[in-house]
């Protein structure tokens, strides 16, 4: 390995091992962000699919039974209640 004198040359150095490291951070943090818009995604979808399934019910004259025999099952309750209550 050469041996750095310059010290200009010594921070360029070191800036190039720094900036390839930072690609890993720019990465995660690119994948947090995705991450958390599919949640949010997610979150809305199951919101939405409690009331449609609720006014399939309420409104459409829909029995929960009936819907299951044709193959739409009741929304599932997650951690935020019952689907009656989202």
């Amino acid at each position: 390995m050469a041996k750095l004198t310059d010290p200009q040359q010594a921070e360029e150095a070191a800036q190039r091992l720094l900036n390839d490291r930072m690609d890993y951070v720019r990465r995660a943090i690119t994948a947090r962000g995705a991450l958390d818009e599919a949640r949010e995604a997610l979150k809305e979808a199951e919101k939405n699919d409690v009331q449609a399934f609720q006014a399939a019910v309420n409104n459409g004259g829909w029995t929960a039974d009936e819907l299951k025999k044709i193959g739409l099952a009741a929304p599932e309750k997650n951690g935020g209640g019952t689907a009656s209550e989202q």
